[in-house]
């Protein structure tokens, strides 16, 4: 989290890039349209430009850009929709699994009713495109024995194991399963939770917390 505000593609990417200085490197993303310092585009030039960007590209490749975590489950469901798409995905639970054993996943109504599920193992349902809707797809990606209550709305669900919910989650919440290493330590496993609608950047006071 910081104050920075940089472009992965055009910043990054392009220090990357072998040849060039970082001055006429940082003159580059200037005319560009980068809002970096000049100090800063040198210094990135000069970290980044010793290990050359190699791009290796397979036959069929998609590209979805997302810009925010709640635009994530968005962008995995446009991909999922596409023909020969992994994963198992149901229009009826509105939930995506990637990656997943032996999970399974029950979509509810406001009211408690069983609106849709999707488990593991089950057939990709693509969905048209133009028929997905921003904040109402959840993504549960490389979990394995999960039992899950999803209330409507989106979802980020990741490295969770043996989780059985008896409560539907509520919209927006994200649950993010970690292994944690030190050397000399047991390893931890700890989960994460937080909102899809969090940014992670740096805010002066409480009040500018953005509410979900």
């Amino acid at each position: 989290a910081g104050e920075l505000s940089f472009d992965f593609y055009l910043e990054v990417a392009s220090a990357a890039v072998p040849g060039g200085n970082k001055e006429a490197f940082a003159n580059l993303m200037k005319a560009r349209g980068s809002t970096l310092l000049e100090n800063l585009l040198q210094s990135l030039h000069a970290h980044l430009s010793p290990m050359p960007l190699r791009v290796a590209l397979p036959l069929k490749c998609t590209f979805v850009h997302f810009g925010s975590l709640v635009e994530y489950p968005y962008a995995c469901a446009l991909v999922a929709s596409r023909e020969g798409a992994a994963g198992s995905y149901s229009p009826g639970a509105q939930a995506l699994l990637l990656n997943c054993q032996d999970v399974r996943a029950l979509r509810l109504t406001e009211k408690g009713d069983v609106l849709g599920e999707v488990s593991t193992g089950e057939v990709n349902e693509a969905k048209k495109e133009d028929e997905i809707e921003l904040g109402s797809i959840s993504v549960v990606e490389n979990c394995r024995g999960c039992s899950l209550l999803l209330s409507p709305g989106a979802h980020v669900i990741a490295g969770l194991r043996d989780l059985r919910l008896s409560e539907p989650l509520p919209a927006g919440m994200c649950l993010d399963g970690r292994l944690i290493a030190q050397v000399g330590q047991p390893v931890l496993y700890t989960v994460l939770v937080y909102s899809i609608y969090d940014s992670f950047k740096a805010v002066r006071t409480v009040n500018d917390v953005s509410p979900p």
